[in-house]
């Protein structure tokens, strides 16, 4: 299957995680980074801010924890501080300090609570040519900054012609993003 591949070419991917919320750098989900950043990657002014994380339903452990309180199941009385990064400015510091990127491929997977239009245009602004694929949800973009902030980014990711690949806890996203991640491998080591 394309996951035992996967597993059996670890070597071939270098796993850069970003994850918010301390509690659950330390999850299962965790243990094959080869790099975690306990940060969250949202627009700002000043390259990083000390902000909110809210808590999705009131769980301090839960998914779906946000900085922006326009989503709908946070609990604006339910937060930690966290350190918060402007995504064009960790993805610089990625390309210039941590990984050769060089001559990688890049697929940017991600569920940033809303953020996910900064995210994407600032990982194709830094990596270029190099961002091969996204995956992940976009559903919290019309939640948080509404339709047409949606269908604006539908259409800069066509644009640019990356493709996009729906990847989420429901397992029914799983073969399409797991096959591409393999297809993508296996080109690149040809």
């Amino acid at each position: 299957t394309n996951s035992k591949w996967l597993r059996i070419n670890r070597q071939s991917v270098h796993y850069v995680l970003v994850e918010p919320n301390i509690r659950l750098c330390s999850t299962p989900a965790y243990r094959h980074a080869d790099q975690i950043a306990n940060i969250a990657l949202a627009e700002e002014q000043d390259s990083f801010s000390v902000r909110k994380l809210y808590f999705a339903g009131n769980d301090a452990q839960g998914q779906g924890s946000s900085v922006f309180t326009e989503k709908p199941n946070v609990d604006v009385s339910s937060f930690d501080w966290i350190v918060s990064v402007d995504p064009k400015k960790f993805f610089d510091q990625l390309n210039k300090n941590i990984v050769e990127l060089d001559n990688l491929s890049i697929i940017l997977r991600l569920n940033n609570e809303g953020a996910e239009v900064e995210t994407i245009k600032a990982a194709h602004e830094i990596f270029g040519k190099n961002l091969v694929g996204i995956m992940g949800s976009l559903s919290d973009v019309e939640k948080v900054k509404g339709k047409s902030a949606l269908s604006e980014l539908h259409s800069f990711i066509e644009n640019i012609n990356v493709p996009f690949l729906p990847f989420s806890t429901d397992f029914a996203t799983w073969p399409s993003a797991i096959r591409f991640v393999r297809e993508k491998i296996q080109a690149k080591n040809n």
